[in-house]
């Protein structure tokens, strides 16, 4: 049977003055993009508003009207839909088959929206849709890095800008600024003296003057090429490999910018002076130390693999779940969790624990003995790392993402990707062997001490006074 073609659906929205009396204008955006068997991305904006109306109404809409984007009747897609909407995420996931039991009441009350939810129900039922939802970017470095500049003295301003070089959007500047600065951004816990914003672009109007500006996007390194000598040193700090969204010349290209050019790992290094000639300088990505410890000794842990568990394909969840699979025949009584942000999906085995959004990630690894990762692509992977730190022997594919501090049988045990089988054999070897267990998960955590953030803002900041 052909597998359905892939759909990733990106969703907000916005409304002026919700919940207050009155009528209260508001809009939801989508950006839908289809990748084509050559390879090309095709992407469409849309966007929809009402004169009165509430989030809640808007999350809604955004689901009807992006599905009715996707075209004819009778083509039915493989969908990620992604919102910050937790109203419509987990209304998809849960409330709605709850309601559907009772008949469609609620012992609350009336169902709020049912009617729009009737038509967003219908506009997903052709489709496979799995739906997510998301707070931002936990433990992405660019926000790391903002707290724990702003913990040294420095005044923090990260700006979210809505125009980027090189990215069409049919819906006008202008209207998606609108629909965006007035929400209030979830994505991380910052520092107090972090100063978040949305902008409309990246110029010298909206940037503030600084002794630093820095850009986390290949687009973006094109607009600071663009500011005065006033907003101090532009650095484009490379945190991945960023070509999933096509336009490989201008990334490469932009590799070659006029900027200091930082990355996060030893392998983008070598894809970058590869592209440009020249050798970036390495600031490491990291860890919260303090967070992430043992707190449970290894020897009280049962004989366990923990796993990230994704939709997206680069994770390479399907093929960790053909190793546990396997695992799971050859060692009976083996104990398994996966952790993920998004539902427990219907395919995964009952003997498989399954925990979403994890109010305690640490403790979750400490249960652990072995941590496997079978992702085919990563900036800098940090769940390895992570649960290196909590004392989890690793199990992780031979990818850039993860060798700053996968070392092979010294640190880690690594496999090529998309390998189950190669899975299998390693953790096979932890499990049946915990004296090369306990040892490479000792060595392990030694080494992964020295990725940490104060060091790597100790590195950036004497990036700043070096050209200053």
């Amino acid at each position: 049977m052909t597998e359905r073609p892939l759909v990733a659906i990106y969703a907000d929205e916005s409304c002026l003055g919700n919940g207050k009396d009155g009528d209260n204008p508001g809009a939801a955006g989508a950006l839908l993009e289809f990748r084509q068997p050559d390879g090309t991305v095709v992407r469409r904006d849309l966007w929809t508003s009402e004169p009165a109306t509430t989030n809640n109404r808007m999350a809604l809409r955004s689901v009807i009207d992006s599905f009715a984007a996707l075209g004819r009747k009778g083509t039915h897609f493989r969908v990620q839909f992604t919102s910050d909407s937790r109203y419509l995420v987990d209304g998809m996931t849960d409330w709605v088959h709850g309601w559907s039991r009772k008949g469609w009441t609620r012992s609350g009350g009336p169902i709020e929206n049912l009617a729009l939810w009737f038509d967003a129900l219908e506009a997903a039922r052709p489709h496979a849709v799995s739906w997510r939802w998301v707070r931002g970017h936990n433990g992405h470095a660019q926000n790391e890095y903002a707290n724990h500049l702003a913990a040294s003295g420095y005044q923090v301003n990260l700006l979210c800008s809505i125009e980027r070089p090189y990215k069409s959007a049919r819906t006008p500047v202008f209207l998606r600024f609108l629909l965006t600065r007035f929400k209030t951004i979830h994505w991380f816990g910052f520092h107090q003296d972090v100063r978040v914003r949305v902008v409309p672009r990246i110029n010298n109007r909206t940037t503030p003057d600084a002794v630093a500006t820095i850009s986390t996007w290949w687009q973006m390194a094109y607009a600071i090429t663009q500011l005065s000598a006033a907003k101090g040193v532009a650095i484009n700090l490379i945190q991945g490999y960023e070509l999933w969204k096509g336009q490989a010349e201008r990334v490469h290209a932009s590799y070659s910018l006029p900027v200091c050019h930082v990355v996060i790992a030893r392998y983008l290094q070598d894809v970058v002076e590869q592209h440009s000639g020249s050798k970036p300088i390495h600031i490491p990505n990291a860890i919260d130390l303090q967070q992430f410890t043992i707190t449970t000794p290894l020897a009280a842990r049962p004989a366990s693999v923990i796993m990230l568990y994704s939709e997206e394909e680069h994770k390479g969840s399907v093929y960790g779940l053909a190793a546990l699979e396997e695992l799971k025949r050859l060692f009976p009584a083996l104990e398994a969790t996966l952790f993920s942000v998004y539902a427990r999906p219907r395919h995964i085995p009952a003997w498989i624990a399954f925990v979403q959004r994890p109010a305690n990630l640490s403790e979750l690894y400490n249960r652990h003995t072995i941590f496997m990762s079978p992702s085919l692509g990563e900036g800098w992977a940090l769940p390895p790392a992570e649960a290196m730190a909590c004392g989890c022997a690793v199990v992780c594919t031979d990818i850039g993402g993860h060798w700053d501090y996968g070392i092979q049988e010294k640190t880690a045990l690594l496999v090529p990707a998309r390998d189950p089988g190669a899975l299998v054999m390693a953790v096979s070897k932890l499990l049946t062997d915990p004296v090369f267990r306990t040892t490479l998960s000792t060595a392990a955590l030694e080494h992964i001490r020295q990725f940490d953030w104060q060091r790597s803002t100790r590195q950036l900041i004497q990036l700043f006074q070096d050209n200053r």
